[in-house]
């Protein structure tokens, strides 16, 4: 198991909720992605250009700093201009794992149109307070959610993350 990449939990969920070929936006990109990619059609936007892939869409967008970003002490979040194209794009589901944690990921709630875009949100690590707290951010952000936490043991210790769905 990757310390980076999504848990074997949340990947096993993915595989036996989603159908082949289901739409899926990624925020972050890695090897994880790159093994989705094979089943699923994805979209990721990544900043560090090292992980940008060779075979799946990805939007290379640099962080920026916003409002949303400043106010929670982070770096900030993806340049908007460069995501802007998907706000006519749906996903099934959307996967927060990215930017990195000392980045932050807070920044994404400067632009609550992205939640719009899938019926189905994983936030990833909320193991860790900053994600807990953007997770129950979006959980108020969705009219009549369901939620389900996935926890996993593992080699890199404790790790949770959230799926957000609408009813």
């Amino acid at each position: 198991m990757d310390a980076w990449k999504l848990g074997q939990v949340a990947s096993k969920w993915i595989e036996d909720n989603l159908p082949s070929s289901s739409r899926i936006l990624e925020l972050g990109s890695g090897s994880g992605t790159n093994e989705r990619a094979k089943k699923y059609d994805i979209t990721a936007i990544e900043h560090d250009e090292d992980f940008l892939p060779l075979d799946y869409r990805c939007i290379h967008a640099n962080i920026k700093a916003n409002e949303t970003s400043s106010k929670y002490d982070e770096a900030g979040w993806y340049d908007p201009q460069k995501i802007i194209s998907l706000n006519q794009e749906k996903f099934d589901l959307i996967i927060i794992d990215g930017p990195p944690g000392p980045i932050g990921r807070r920044g994404i709630l400067h632009f609550p149109w992205i939640f719009q875009l899938a019926d189905i949100i994983l936030v990833d690590d909320t193991h860790r307070e900053s994600e807990r707290h953007l997770a129950e951010k979006i959980i108020h952000l969705i009219e009549v959610p369901t939620v389900t936490e996935l926890i996993e043991r593992g080699d890199f210790g404790l790790r949770k993350c959230t799926i957000i769905q609408r009813i």
